[in-house]
């Protein structure tokens, strides 16, 4: 069995982006359309309120959740998603595990992205996203879309020191919060989904093209301030056509 899972939990800090329970209920419609795998949906959160019914709800854990954003201090901070590779990771999910972001529309069948082997495939952070600043990669893997086996990869969680991690990670040219510290401690070669697999960016890739979805797209990744369910999106008829 393949769990799919996402993360709503109310931020401790302002954040541009505030995440209800209809962003929940809508991913798991569009993992339910397009995934041809036998898989159990859970949203790991610290509310469970307006949840369809057959979504299971995991209590989130508070591991790392003070810990700040060493790339933008005002902006989200995902070290609790570390867990993932922690050996408990097992007992609290499950064996295999699909850990989605909730700004996402997913376009067509992933099937083929996930029915794969590999003990870790991140969506690759080199071709998806720059900084906004540089125009240089943010990070070499992107974390809003990990699959992985767990216990496979201890040494992310086992390794993780909340006073000194994110500075270590972030001077080393790993941005962001999870996904600055993975990258850093898993280095190249992890396997990645890029736009060959149908994996793309809304800021960079879609809205660059007046809004045109690619037509080998699978799924189109909202990082930034634009999600699937705001108005500049809603705008566009294959948003509206898929989220929902």
């Amino acid at each position: 069995m393949l769990d799919v899972v996402c993360f709503k939990y109310k931020s401790k800090r302002a954040y541009h982006s505030t995440f209800g329970p209809q962003a929940v209920n809508a991913l798991s419609h569009m993992v339910s359309r397009h995934l041809r795998l036998p898989h159990r949906f859970s949203c790991i959160t610290d509310d469970a309120t307006g949840l369809d019914e057959d979504i299971c709800v995991i209590p989130i854990w508070n591991d790392y959740a003070d810990v700040r954003n060493p790339s933008l201090p005002m902006g989200p901070s995902c070290y609790r998603r570390l867990k993932l590779f922690s050996a408990e990771a097992r007992t609290l999910i499950g064996e295999r595990i699909l850990c989605l972001d909730l700004d996402m529309v997913i376009t067509a069948d992933i099937t083929p992205l996930i029915d794969v082997p590999d003990d870790l495939v991140m969506a690759d952070g080199i071709t998806l996203e720059k900084d906004a600043r540089t125009l240089k990669p943010y990070c070499r893997y992107n974390g809003s879309m990990m699959l992985l086996t767990a216990g496979a990869h201890t040494h992310v969680w086992d390794s993780f020191d909340p006073l000194t991690s994110p500075r270590i990670s972030n001077a080393a040219g790993q941005k962001g919060t999870d996904q600055g510290w993975i990258s850093h401690c898993m280095g190249p070669g992890v396997r990645t989904w890029k736009r060959a697999d149908g994996i793309y960016s809304y800021r960079n890739h879609v809205a660059t093209h007046r809004g045109v979805c690619p037509r080998d797209a699978r799924v189109v990744l909202f990082c930034g301030r634009t999600n699937p369910w705001s108005p500049e999106a809603q705008a566009l008829g294959w948003v509206r056509a898929r989220y929902h």
